[in-house]
């Protein structure tokens, strides 16, 4: 009965082997949502707004530049993958050329994939921001 086991114990793992896929195909190509591989995260601005805006991204006290929006055009940047990562809470900050005051977004959260979008108008409080 030994050569049966073995010859038995060769079968399983021949058809176990069959079972896993290690590379290729359609599983390659289509990473799990919300993997780092999940794809570039974009920035959308709309500038309403009558000034000229320079776009940062604030995490953690920290902030990038990302975009700059010339008055009544709409930009859109990739946000860089080494900045979201796994997912980041972030906050937009508009930076308008000549003006005294900035203008804050409030918190979101970002997902690597996930894109926003910012419409700043010219009073900023009535700004809109969407996360899809």
């Amino acid at each position: 009965m030994g050569p049966l086991r073995i010859a038995l114990a060769a079968a399983l793992i021949v058809a176990g082997a069959g079972c896993f896929r290690t590379s290729g195909g359609a599983a390659a190509e289509a990473p799990f949502p919300g993997s780092p591989e999940g794809g570039a995260s974009t920035l959308t601005v709309v500038n309403n707004n009558w000034l000229d805006v320079v776009v940062y991204i604030s995490v953690g006290g920290g902030r990038t530049s990302i975009v700059r929006a010339s008055t009544n055009r709409t930009v859109t940047a990739e946000i860089p993958a080494s900045l979201v990562k796994n997912g980041i809470r972030l906050r937009l900050l508009a930076d308008f050329t000549g003006a005294v005051d900035d203008y804050w977004s409030e918190s979101v959260f970002l997902r690597p994939g996930q894109d926003i979008f910012w419409t700043i108008e010219e009073n900023p409080r009535h700004s809109s921001l969407w996360v899809y």
